[in-house]
């Protein structure tokens, strides 16, 4: 104290709070000093471009000549496939063909399967035979049979009656078969009192055996003994279902056609026969056009016969 006798008047608690000063300004400048120290160091941020991020110019494109777009093939109704579930099978036969070739024409513009069973020795029988064989349509022979009662005029033995010799009955039905060339089965015209007898249908039956054809019951009697006799000669078999042109109108017809359908839908199949005239082949052709769109299947009778053994 005596080399410093100043020291005996010294405020020490204003210089202890000078020192304390003089400590925080030095310690502020110092972190401020490593501050910017660590921020030079430090890798300076990417710049985020806020600019539109722009699409890359398109390839420029060929000019190419465009193909002519293909036309759509025409396919008739017939060469459509069906539905594999259709609503039912329908065949449709057409008896008495063979006195004119009118037949012809509708064979061959009916795009539907159509059965036409044609009488023998006629004028025209071989011709529409070959009609509809060219057409693709099935062919039947239309078997003249006795009748109870008869209003037409034919040929002496044209007829096979009950009361002939089996020797002409057979003759009768081979001559008949030769006359009308493609046929794979037959039915019978007429035929009331024939088909009701046993005898005659046991000598045709055993005598179509092997011949590979088969037999369509025109049913025009209740009481026919076809069915019985052709199971025992193991011939292919079958009924007709609707009769379509008894009553030769239209509605008549139509009105038919509705009921074969409604029998097809039924039993999975079935079977009608009209007859050769201008009306029942126009509306065959509207009617297979009407019912194919609505689930139907236009087939031979012999696809019928066939599914049905």
């Amino acid at each position: 104290m005596k080399k410093f006798p100043w020291l005996k008047n010294l405020d020490y608690r204003a210089v202890a709070g000078i020192l304390l000063g003089v400590v925080i300004i030095q310690t502020f400048f110092l972190v401020k000093t490593q501050l910017q120290a660590e921020k030079k160091k430090a890798i300076p941020p990417a710049k985020v471009s806020i600019e539109k991020i722009k699409e890359p110019p398109k390839p420029t494109a060929k000019i190419v000549t465009p193909l002519p777009k293909p036309q759509p093939r025409q396919v008739s109704p017939a060469q459509v496939s069906p539905a594999r579930s259709s609503r039912g099978k329908i065949a449709v036969i057409v008896d008495d063909s063979g006195y004119n070739n009118r037949d012809c024409h509708y064979l061959k513009e009916i795009p539907y399967p159509v059965t036409v069973s044609i009488l023998p020795d006629l004028t025209y029988s071989r011709e529409i035979a070959q009609c509809a064989h060219d057409a693709q349509k099935e062919v039947m022979l239309h078997l003249p049979l006795e009748s109870y009662e008869s209003h037409e005029e034919y040929p002496k033995n044209y007829i096979i009656t009950i009361d002939m010799p089996k020797g002409l009955i057979i003759d009768r039905l081979e001559e008949s078969l030769r006359s009308v060339p493609y046929a794979s089965g037959l039915n019978n015209h007429m035929g009331s009192k024939a088909t009701e007898n046993q005898r005659m249908m046991k000598i045709l039956f055993t005598q179509l055996q092997g011949k590979n054809l088969f037999f369509v019951d025109s049913k025009v009697t209740s009481k026919s003994v076809a069915p019985k006799f052709a199971r025992r000669a193991k011939l292919p078999f079958a009924e007709r279902d609707v009769f379509l042109d008894n009553v030769n109108e239209r509605s008549a017809i139509e009105a038919q056609f509705q009921e074969l359908a409604q029998i097809a839908e039924r039993h999975g199949s079935a079977i009608a026969i009209g007859h050769a005239r201008t009306l029942t082949w126009e509306i065959i052709k509207e009617q297979a056009e009407k019912l194919t769109r609505e689930g139907f299947e236009f087939v031979p009778v012999k696809t019928i016969i066939n599914e049905n053994k």
